[in-house]
């Protein structure tokens, strides 16, 4: 992964769940310093499938992430 992940030129939309139990804030701070175009979301009271705890709120994060951050 140290050696695939700086070679991503897109931008890309990391989402966390402030809940995760699986993934700690050192494994997304790892991520933040290997991607060089990244934008971390952390959407609370979720756990590790925040698409399962808060669909709505990851379908509004990506449509916004997708238009270029416009709602």
């Amino acid at each position: 992964m140290d050696e695939v992940l700086p070679q991503i030129e897109q931008s890309v939309l990391i989402l966390v769940g402030s809940e995760d139990k699986l993934l700690g804030a050192d494994d997304y701070e790892k991520f933040h310093c290997l991607l060089a175009r990244e934008q971390l979301e952390i959407i609370e009271e979720s756990g590790h499938f925040v698409y399962l705890d808060s669909p709505e709120i990851i379908s509004k994060k990506i449509v916004t992430f997708t238009r270029g951050g416009k709602e």
